[in-house]
């Protein structure tokens, strides 16, 4: 027969709990005190034929973390049954309930066998269901993305917790357990304390999306133990330097040397003009280059950005009773400015004026122009801002760390 526990699941999620006496019937199982009962369990007569109206299946509630009871019960009327899960070998079960200990979120085939009274079998029954699911939070956990988490029991144990770095976070659980105990302590957390924590201290945003902070919300119709939960802003982006000035200019050449040449004129025996000896002088001597011009002002550095706000808690709790929240905020860090750009180099001096057949006196190079002033740092960013707490939890403290 088709399985039609889903509705009887679900109906009893909604309608709460109740316990499971032994099979001796003097009270609930040892194993089952702590916790709830999945469904409501109605007794039916037998009517000959196993169906979903006289047998009940059932997950309890165990104590220990990750764990349930599944129990299986049918009409008192049946003399004998088969049980077997998962395939495993039939046992026979002369009460009229089975019980056996199964992990969270783990499918359960279950087939049964009524026998009558002289032992032959006389209906059959067959059911496919999973266990409810819990969420163990053994060590940290990393947020790439925002995130919803749910479970029937979420757990935060030993060194337990979830770094949101800067992406939204969702818990919904119909109990959420912390392994410590309340702590009355006043003294402050660190964040490297917390169950829940949205960045380090020193860390800085990669992106302006992550200045907003973490959305946290967390949901549970009850709460045990002693939630931290640390709202620290990413520290602003730094401004990025300015852009060093732009170099001067090369100095003018300076003038090049002229000369001249003094040829003398003579006349031979025979009358005819003959060219005597020739002299080239310098009639005006070469000059030094010009100076290069200054460098230009270097770029004023950007200004860093604003701190990160530390984000906003939602935690809404029904049963906060054996429940404490302590919340810790810090601002993000305005950013730093950015260095301002370096004066631009000097121009190279201009090169001296020729000198031809260096018959003048040499001239020399220009000097190099001045370096440029250097460009203004950027401002340094301003903290972020301390978001909202929203909490019906009247065990509350909150406060801004360091």
């Amino acid at each position: 027969m088709t399985l039609k526990v889903a509705p009887i699941f679900i109906l009893c999620l909604l309608l709460g709990a109740c316990a499971f006496k032994k099979d001796d019937g003097k009270g609930p199982s040892s194993a089952t005190t702590n916790t709830d009962v999945i469904e409501t369990i109605e007794k039916v007569s037998f009517t000959g034929e196993l169906n979903d109206q006289n047998v009940k299946i059932t997950f309890l509630e165990d104590e220990e973390p990750g764990l349930y009871q599944l129990e299986i019960s049918w009409p008192a009327d049946v003399p004998a049954m088969k049980v077997s899960l998962d395939g495993q070998p039939y046992q026979i079960v002369k009460t009229n309930r089975y019980s056996t200990a199964t992990m969270y979120d783990t499918k359960v085939v279950v087939h049964l066998v009524a026998l009558n009274k002289l032992g032959g079998e006389s209906s059959a029954f067959s059911a496919e269901l999973t266990s409810p699911k819990d969420l163990l939070i053994r060590q940290e956990k990393h947020l790439d993305q925002d995130s919803l988490l749910t479970a029937n029991r979420m757990y935060f144990l030993d060194a337990g917790r979830i770094i949101t770095n800067g992406f939204n976070l969702t818990l919904s659980a119909k109990k959420i357990i912390i392994g410590s105990p309340i702590d009355q302590n006043t003294s402050r957390m660190h964040p490297r304390e917390a169950h829940i924590l949205t960045t380090n201290p020193k860390s800085i945003a990669t992106g302006i999306e992550f200045l907003k902070g973490s959305d946290i919300k967390i949901k549970a119709q009850k709460a045990v133990g002693h939630l931290r939960v640390a709202m620290v802003g990413f520290n602003g982006i730094d401004g990025k330097a300015g852009a060093n000035g732009a170099p001067g200019k090369a100095g003018k050449k300076g003038r090049d040397g002229a000369i001249k040449d003094f040829t003398e004129y003579c006349v031979n025996d025979d009358g005819r003009p003959c060219r005597g000896a020739s002299q080239i002088d310098c009639t005006s001597n070469p000059t030094n280059g010009e100076q290069g011009t200054p460098g230009s002002l270097g770029q004023q550095g950007e200004s860093g950005s604003t701190g990160g706000n530390s984000g906003v808690l939602t935690a809404i709790i029904d049963d906060h009773t054996q429940f404490k929240l302590e919340v810790g905020q810090r601002r993000g860090l305005g950013g730093r400015g950015g260095a301002g750009g370096k004066g631009g180099p000097g121009g190279p001096g201009g090169a001296p004026g020729d000198n031809p057949f260096n018959k003048c006196r040499n001239a020399f190079a220009g000097p190099q122009g001045a370096t440029g002033p250097d460009g203004k740092s950027g401002q340094d960013g301003k903290a972020g801002l301390l978001d909202d707490v929203i909490t019906n939890v009247s065990n509350f403290s909150r406060y801004e760390i360091e």
